[in-house]
């Protein structure tokens, strides 16, 4: 079972071995990031009924708040197509986020992400022109419109669990580690979902 990465965001087929599973996601960690796993760790940190927590969380708002991520990852995508050796995802969202006012908590900003969007896109059209580098965006962000939830197409792992754990921690002043909120989504984890990795579990057993 590999990640979906960049080349999934892209649509590329999956390397061509027996009994290789893909995930249709950029990566295992984007499974965690469920509406009824993130309200129920909610609850128990708010200590409070899941229904109230769920207002207060407001999970579908949080995920609005951060969809501008998706047209980065978009742009990712093709950089590392046209020019591998730069470094895209690894570096995190540190350089994209402000502290807010009350908590000092990380939060996504704007206009950092959209200086770091045209950065990127700069670093395209310089490989391969404005023309084309249009044109390969499109292609992606035409293939990322046709899927329901698009944060898949963005980092679980180096950006949206940190941005939701933030979000926790704003909502319910939670004190719990990110690896302890990493375990709390995973053991509330819907499987109901993931018909095609049981399957192909099952095939590769």
């Amino acid at each position: 079972m590999i990640d979906g990465d960049l080349s999934w965001v892209r649509g590329e087929n999956p390397p061509a071995i027996p009994r290789l599973y893909r995930l249709r996601c950029y990566c295992i960690e984007n499974l965690l990031i469920a509406e009824k796993g993130a309200n129920e760790v909610c609850a128990e940190e708010h200590m409070c009924e899941v229904s109230r927590a769920q207002g207060a969380f407001n999970f579908e708002g949080w995920k609005v708040s951060v969809s501008g991520l998706v047209r980065l990852f978009s742009r990712f995508a093709v950089l590392n197509k046209v020019n591998p050796a730069v470094t895209t995802v690894s570096n995190g969202f540190a350089d994209l986020v402000v502290a807010d006012t009350a908590y000092k908590l990380p939060r996504l900003c704007d206009d950092k992400l959209e200086r770091r969007i045209a950065d990127v896109e700069a670093e395209i059209v310089q490989v391969i022109g404005r023309v084309r580098a249009l044109e390969e965006v499109a292609d992606v962000e035409g293939r990322i419109s046709s899927v329901v939830n698009k944060l898949d197409f963005v980092s679980g792992k180096d950006f949206l669990l940190p941005l939701l754990y933030f979000h926790l921690k704003f909502i319910a002043d939670s004190r719990i580690s990110l690896q302890q909120f990493r375990y709390r989504l995973a053991i509330k984890l819907d499987a109901s979902g993931l018909e095609d990795l049981s399957r192909a579990l099952l095939v590769a057993a």
